[in-house]
This record gives C-alpha cells, structure tokens and sequence, in this order.
C-alpha cells in the first residue's frame, strides 16, 4: 500500500501563518525535487524572496510537517537543521497550497485593491428592478445614434 500525502493537514499547516505560507510556496516552485533541505539555507531564500520570516513559525511549520508524517525534522549537534523528506517536496508544496503557487510580485498586486473602471459612454444604475440608463451630457445627438 502507499502512502499518500495528508491534504487536509498539509493545507492547515501551509495557510497557518505568512512564514509557513512562504515555505509552502517555495517548496512548491523548486526546480528539482531533494531529498533533503538545509533550513538555514531555505529560511535565507525565503528572504532574499522578499518574504517576511518570522523564526519561530519557520521552524514550527517543519515541526508541524514532521507530525504530519511528510519527512523527520533533524539536528545534529554543530551542524545546520535539515528536514529529510518522506515525499517529494514540490508535491507537498502543492498539496499545501492547494493551489498553483503566487510569486511575490503577484502577491503584492492582489493586496492591493484595484479601482472598477468606470464606463466610458454611458451609465446603468438598477434601482428596484428597473434599469435606467443616462447619457453623458456632453454626448451629441449623433454621437448617441
């Protein structure tokens, strides 16, 4: 029988916090799939990204991820923390996410709300099932045929 990844406490450990969001994401868009990943490297990856890391998320989403049962969070005394993964990291990435990953300049234009455009030509406003529509008044009578 194989195992299969968790969806359900992958997607609650990746939308947790924005650090664990960020990891989610990075796992996501890696190139190749390792076996293992060096945290001190991974959490400065994530902030030459532009993501804000907050220390003690970071390593709680591994802490978390090694609960799930996706790979061993280990640290070796003298040496850097590496988490040896069980699955292919990108897959839990994705399954987190549940969706496709955002790079961080997408990310930034959807925080940002985007003004409606406004029509050019003419305006509707609907008011109690009726529908009114109005010309603009410096529109000329052959402008409007």
């Amino acid at each position: 029988m194989t195992k299969q990844l968790n969806t359900v406490a992958l997607n609650s450990i990746a939308h947790k916090n924005k650090t664990s969001e960020a990891v989610f994401n990075v796992l996501a868009c890696r190139e190749r799939a390792r076996g293992e990943t060096d945290l001190r490297r991974l959490k400065g990856e994530l902030i030459d990204e532009g993501f804000k890391v907050v220390p003690d998320d970071f390593v709680e989403t591994f802490k978390a991820l090694a609960k799930a049962g996706v790979g061993e969070l280990e640290q070796k005394p003298g040496k850097a923390k590496r988490f040896r993964w069980h699955f292919n990291l990108k897959e839990v990435g994705k399954t987190g996410l549940n969706t496709a990953p955002v790079s961080v300049k997408a990310r930034e234009l959807m925080a940002e709300p985007q003004p409606l455009p406004k029509p050019a030509a003419a305006n509707l406003k609907m008011t109690m099932g009726r529908c009114d529509f109005t010309m603009p008044s410096d529109l000329s009578l052959d402008e409007a045929r």
